[in-house]
Order: C-alpha cells, then structure tokens, then sequence
C-alpha cells in the first residue's frame, strides 16, 4: 500500500498526537495543575510557549508536509502544547524536595454538618488557592466534642521551584 501525502489526507501520527494531547495532556495539567501552587496564567504561558515553539518549528516546513495550517496549529497546541505542559508540571509534582508541615490554628469553631468544608486562614499564599481551602470527607480527621480545629498542610518544593501540596488534613479535637 502506498502512502499519500495529499492535502486533506489523513495522518494517523498527527491524530494520534493531537488525541493524546487533547486527552492525557489535558487530564495532566488538570491533576498536576491542582496539586501545584502556580498561577493559572503561569500554566497558560507555558502552554502558548510550548504551542508557538512547535507551530514556529512546523510553519517553516509546511509546504513539505503539505498540511492545511489549521491542522498544524491545532496538532501543535492542541497535542505538542498539552503533553509539554504536562510533563513539566508532573516533573515539578514528581521531583521535589524535602516535605514541609504547616499547620494552622483555626481561630473560630467550626461547626461539620457535612462535607466539603470550606476553611478560612490568614495566610497570603493559601488565599490565592482557594481549592487548597476545601476539605473532602476523606480528609477530615477525628471526632469529639470540643470545635477545636486544625488545618495541616504537607508541601515540598518542585524541581522548578513551585510548591506541590503533597497531603492536607482537617483535624476536629
């Protein structure tokens, strides 16, 4: 069977990258994303980076491989842009140093009819991250009486110098 590289044809490599990219990258930059305390918009750089460093790769030898120029922008951000992204954000979650513990007081009792919990502390860092501020059931711990709480955060520096939340836990005295 002959290959053709005709406009309009399908590429099975092109599709299977721009799949993988759109599913796997995507669904990496969600869960290491989440764990990471990056800015949203420092996520969405690196994502452009990494699309335009691919598109300005593809785009000199477009007539060579004679694709429509949709194609390629959306097998460069879509596939190339996602995995990449991905990548540096688990190698920044995998990667890191050594774990910190912070734990925090909270001033005022809480009263938990259910789960999730949303907490308030008076920390700079943690307010930007309000996802970080919210308790699941599974991550709250113990039972009594008294409405004495704690928040306890685990965290570790990246390899590229961002903080990964590693653990966290609602204590209830």
């Amino acid at each position: 069977m002959e290959e053709t590289n005709e406009k309009g044809s399908v590429n099975n490599f092109t599709i299977a990258i721009t799949g993988i990219g759109l599913l796997l990258g995507g669904g990496g930059i969600f869960l290491f994303g989440s764990k990471t305390f990056i800015a949203v918009d420092t996520i969405a750089f690196v994502f452009l980076t990494a699309g335009l460093l691919a598109m300005g790769f593809h785009y000199l030898f477009l007539r060579k491989l004679n694709r429509y120029l949709v194609e390629v922008v959306i097998y460069c951000f879509g596939g190339i842009g996602s995995i990449v992204t991905a990548l540096l954000l688990a190698a920044n979650f995998l990667f890191h140093g050594p774990e910190t513990i912070v734990k925090y007081r909270l001033p005022r009792p809480i009263i938990i009819i259910a789960a999730p919990v949303d907490i308030t502390l008076n920390d700079s860092e943690l307010t930007y991250f309000a996802h970080f501020r919210t308790f699941q059931k599974d991550e709250i711990n113990g039972e009594g009486e008294d409405p004495f709480i704690s928040a306890t955060y685990t965290t570790a520096k990246g390899l590229f110098g961002y903080k990964v939340l590693l653990a966290k836990e609602l204590l209830v005295y």
